[in-house]
């Protein structure tokens, strides 16, 4: 049925039961005390599928296990300040709330096999200087990049459905460009059909 004469369509992305727990980003203690630890400190699900927790504060440059499907809520806290470099394997499929907040990591590659980015997901990283969003992406987080004072440009991809308020605020040096149809770019802000400023 049409509404105020449009046509509307919806995208609907189904999981089953087992693999929405694959994706959960949150993480407990006993996911933390079941998990497996690697030689680096980092420590994963015990199937592998999930990035629990970084317990290495001085960690730097990091490459995550192919296999895994979810980096985990605050991931690499602990070593934020530490980190200059991680490596995305191409099996990753959601980037959890404040995973990479406040690294000092430069560049970032995010592969095609990425469909949400969470909340705060890189927030405060104020040396990134270039990322690329892939048209995988499906959702973005609120205040994903907030604070990236460093970004330069990023192109939102058509694939992109949900961006949250002040995704990309306070990124003074940022030239957005937009090849969805769902958000455009006007005088420098990011605006959504609705004209609602992002």
């Amino acid at each position: 049925e049409l509404c105020d004469g449009k046509t509307w369509t919806a995208q609907i992305v189904c999981f089953s039961l087992g693999e929405l727990e694959e994706l959960s980003t949150k993480v407990t203690d006993e996911d933390i005390k079941n998990g497996i630890w690697d030689e680096s400190w980092v420590v994963y699900s015990k199937d592998g599928k999930r990035l629990l927790k970084c317990e290495n504060e001085r960690l730097e440059f990091y490459e995550i296990r192919k296999g895994t499907i979810v980096i985990c809520d605050e991931a690499f806290d602990s070593c934020s300040v530490s980190l200059r470099k991680i490596t995305i394997p191409n099996t990753v499929k959601i980037i959890g709330n404040k995973a990479l907040q406040g690294s000092y990591i430069e560049r970032i590659n995010i592969p095609n096999s990425v469909i949400s980015i969470g909340e705060s997901a890189f927030n405060f990283c104020t040396f990134l200087q270039q990322i690329n969003i892939p048209n995988s992406i499906i959702s973005i987080g609120e205040e994903a990049f907030c604070w990236c004072s460093s970004l330069k440009q990023v192109t939102i991809p058509k694939s992109l459905k949900h961006i949250g308020q002040n995704a990309f605020s306070c990124c003074e040096n940022l030239i957005l460009k937009s090849e969805s149809k769902s958000f455009n770019v006007k005088n420098g802000l990011l605006i959504d059909n609705h004209n609602n400023i992002i």
